[in-house]
């Protein structure tokens, strides 16, 4: 992603962009992207605190799969994300 796309996506919440602080908040992260899957798609950013300031999140070996594993399981019909992580 491009600096420029990511400053995008970190101006403001909306229908299409959402920020969570962390992977604990798995459960919000898995009903946003359904509602954004019904929609038209959008993007949810974690790791970043609801004043739009980035925090980070540390990511261990499998927690992308098993987050991606978590909104598949937890959406009907079955979404499938796209997952990226950037540094």
């Amino acid at each position: 992603m491009r600096p420029e796309e990511l400053n995008k996506l970190l101006r403001s919440e909306s229908e299409s962009v959402e920020w969570k602080r962390s992977l604990g908040e798995w459960k919000e992260i898995v009903v946003a992207t359904a509602a954004m899957a019904s929609l038209h798609g959008g993007q949810i950013c974690i790791g970043v605190e609801p004043t739009g300031w980035v925090c980070g999140v540390e990511l261990g070996k499998g927690t992308l799969e098993d987050l991606a594993n978590r909104i598949a399981q937890g959406t009907s019909p079955r979404v499938i994300p796209s997952i990226s992580s950037i540094k």
